[in-house]
């Protein structure tokens, strides 16, 4: 294909073999279209004159692929926003939707766009599965017509909905590949089985991020730190004691430090008391949180790893009752574009749900620092390894 010029397009678009699994051709796509559509400007035959005339180097293999690949993909067009549609997606953002998706697969082989094409158009879709952990990509790879190449590239896309809100990596993938999920239809990212299902992606924060909560409040925090917990800041690190902890994401060692020395001089239960103002000043956690039972199950102060994951989880389940969905998941797929696939996902009550993601150490949370309370969620390997924590339960 890379050798082809102008004449081999023309022979494709005419002959058919434009989309060899399926007969709509331009040619095709022309012919179904009604009286008044077929007096527009832009006709096959103007189309044709543009090909002719376009300033392409018909000697540059790349060149020529590049064009035969943006109109081969032209043929996704439809399946992709019928499929949308059908996934109850606003109308307002089909055809934006559909053109993001067509251009990230644009330069996939052929092959691999044309099953994709079939599979949209298809009456069978794959379902998701709901067991707590998996891979995207193993579940697809007996799936006929989604290929792990097509796959990797939707999963990448990003964008805004009509609203102007922001659709979250895999969001709209999730939606063309499974059956038993669509469009959100008021609030949250999609539907599962008809009821909310929220999809983070990698380094996801769940609602507003710890800077945006501490507001930059350094010295009052930590003018609270030493006289009500003992904890003193020191340059990038923390002194209790006589003990010097270097780096300030070790701040759930230095509470668990500083705890145990509180608690041999009996004021262990001011300490908890100091450590829960703390949260719900510096980390925005209400009461209602920070007395309930979940705190409780959550946190131990003697336990730096239950520090660490408590607050993350806390901070979940604080997200959880605040958006009331009933499906969760977290993927590996990021920004960067790397990501090998794997997910968690849990349902039930907001209770539930924290339990079974506090419970599941194939994902972690950004480590907890003094001004860091509210952690993102996601996989990467400078996240906190604590599957030494308690059980949630």
């Amino acid at each position: 294909m890379d050798n082809r010029n102008i004449e081999d397009i023309y022979l494709s678009l005419i002959s058919g073999k434009l989309n060899h699994s399926s007969p709509k051709t331009l040619e095709g796509l022309y012919e179904d279209v009604t009286e008044d559509e077929k007096a527009v400007e832009y006709t096959i035959d103007k189309i044709k004159e543009l090909l002719d005339t376009m300033d392409v180097d018909r000697a540059d293999p790349k060149q020529l692929k590049k064009l035969y690949n943006r109109i081969q993909t032209f043929s996704g067009y439809r399946p992709i926003k019928d499929t949308l549609a059908a996934k109850k997606f606003n109308p307002a953002v089909l055809k934006k939707f559909s053109g993001e998706i067509q251009s990230l697969i644009e330069d996939l082989p052929e092959e691999d766009k044309n099953n994709f094409f079939n599979y949209l158009k298809g009456d069978e879709k794959v379902l998701f599965p709901e067991a707590e952990s998996g891979n995207l990509y193993d579940i697809l790879a007996d799936v006929p017509g989604i290929s792990k190449s097509v796959a990797e590239q939707i999963m990448s896309h990003t964008g805004q909905d009509a609203a102007k809100r922001g659709v979250g990596m895999g969001e709209l993938a999730f939606a063309l590949i499974f059956g038993n999920i669509d469009a959100a239809d008021k609030k949250g990212d999609l539907r599962l089985n008809d009821k909310e299902f929220e999809i983070k992606g990698e380094n996801a924060s769940l609602g507003p991020t710890s800077d945006v909560i501490f507001k930059k409040r350094g010295k009052e925090a930590s003018e609270y730190l030493k006289a009500r917990m003992g904890i003193t800041i020191v340059g990038k690190g923390y002194q209790v004691g006589e003990d010097y902890f270097p780096r300030l994401n070790t701040f759930p060692n230095v509470v668990s430090h500083a705890y145990k020395l509180a608690n041999s001089n009996g004021a262990g239960e001011d300490f908890k008391t100091a450590f829960k103002e703390y949260l719900k000043i510096y980390g925005d956690f209400d009461d209602s949180l920070l007395n309930s039972t979940v705190y409780n199950k959550l946190i131990d102060l003697n336990n730096p790893k239950s520090i660490q994951r408590g607050i993350a989880v806390l901070n979940l389940y604080r997200y959880i009752l605040l958006e009331k969905f009933p499906y969760f998941l977290a993927h590996d797929v990021g920004a960067d574009g790397m990501g090998n696939g794997s997910y968690v996902f849990a349902s039930g009550s907001p209770e539930q749900i924290a339990s079974k993601i506090y419970n599941n150490k194939n994902v972690k949370f950004e480590k907890v620092s003094y001004n860091g309370l509210r952690p993102r969620i996601g996989f990467l390997s400078r996240f906190a390894e604590d599957s030494e924590g308690k059980v949630f339960a």
